[in-house]
């Protein structure tokens, strides 16, 4: 059964090797997706978020340059259905403190939503 940690992992997994296969599978149900790291900030719903999501993980595959790591999780709150994972998003020159919002209904991940603090 996938769960929201399974999820954090393929993502964080995605960003250390830039190898999209297993995140692009996680797109078919999503239904709310937002990210400031790799995409333009904007929250998608309904049927651009799948669309949205794709292309965001197309975009930072294809990039040579770009390189994001998450750093260790300083908090995480929530279940195995829907949680909230707390950690350091690490840039070649810049490093911010997320939240990434991950939502599962059955073993479809339906909302990933990343917010930056200021």
């Amino acid at each position: 059964m996938m769960t929201t940690s399974n999820v954090y992992e393929i993502f964080n997994d995605f960003l250390a090797f830039k190898d999209p296969t297993q995140v692009l599978d996680l797109a078919t149900h999503l239904e709310v997706f937002g990210s400031a790291t790799l995409s333009d900030g904007k929250v998608y719903t309904g049927e651009a978020a799948p669309e949205a999501f794709r292309e965001a993980i197309r975009r930072h595959a294809e990039t040579k340059k770009s390189s994001v790591k998450l750093g260790k999780i300083s908090s995480r709150v929530g279940d195995d259905t829907a949680a909230i994972f707390v950690t350091e998003v690490k840039g070649k020159r810049t490093s911010q403190s997320s939240a990434f919002s991950i939502t599962l209904r059955g073993s479809d991940m339906i909302g990933f939503v990343e917010t930056v603090s200021a």
